[in-house]
């Protein structure tokens, strides 16, 4: 009976370990997924193109060059960061995603354009203000953490009025055939030991009146 015992337990205990450990990976799970796909849209997104039609929108407004294309680098930083967000579910993979998009689409290129030497009219080789280069770099990668923070938040709360009813429709479905096919099955499984039952009977009744016929 303890043996029996434990067998039934056995499948039990299997399924709650299971479902510990799918809680336990689920949110790294999503933390990559979310980081994978932040990635993919930065680099659709980040293209001289793209970029450069969203420039020119904005140097129409009155902008120069060089900010029109620094707000449309924010803008498609929080666009990346929303991607990643509204399908991987996770902010911390969607703003690391747009971060080092960020850093490898912009700032770097930003960077290295101005430490290059440059001349003044007379020929001679200008100075490299670094005390001025250091915290315009640490603004910029302020404001890009900042818009993809706001790109990650905006893609949470479309997943949850979005996603979310989808999601919960299709579990209750699952849940409800699910739950159908187990109860046919236990259905099947007491009436299979029912009829197995009422055979055993009838053998023991036969066996009994055989062995009284023989006394007799």
């Amino acid at each position: 009976m303890v043996f029996a015992r434990s067998l039934a337990m056995k499948p039990s205990t299997k399924s709650t370990n299971r479902r510990f450990s799918l809680r336990w990976n689920l949110p790294v799970l999503l933390f990559f997924i979310s980081l994978t796909i932040a990635l993919v849209s930065g680099i659709l997104l980040f293209n001289p193109a793209v970029i450069g039609s969203l420039s020119s929108t904005i140097i129409s407004i009155g902008l120069d060059p060089s900010r029109a294309q620094l707000i449309a680098v924010l803008i498609m930083t929080a666009t990346t960061a929303l991607a990643g967000a509204f399908i991987g579910r996770s902010k911390l993979g969607a703003l690391l995603g747009a971060w080092i998009i960020f850093l490898f689409g912009y700032l770097f290129g930003f960077i290295q354009h101005e430490t290059q030497p440059t001349y003044d009219p007379g020929g001679h080789l200008e100075p490299l203000v670094v005390g001025a280069l250091i915290p315009t770099s640490i603004l910029m990668n302020a404001l890009a953490l900042l818009s993809a923070f706001i790109g990650a938040a905006v893609g949470i709360a479309l997943c949850v009025v979005l996603l979310d009813p989808l999601y919960r429709l299709a579990r209750s479905l699952w849940y409800r055939y699910s739950h159908t096919q187990r109860n046919g099955t236990d259905i099947c499984e007491y009436n299979s030991s029912k009829d197995n039952l009422h055979h055993h009977r009838l053998l023991v009744r036969c066996c009994s009146d055989d062995s009284a016929a023989r006394t007799r």
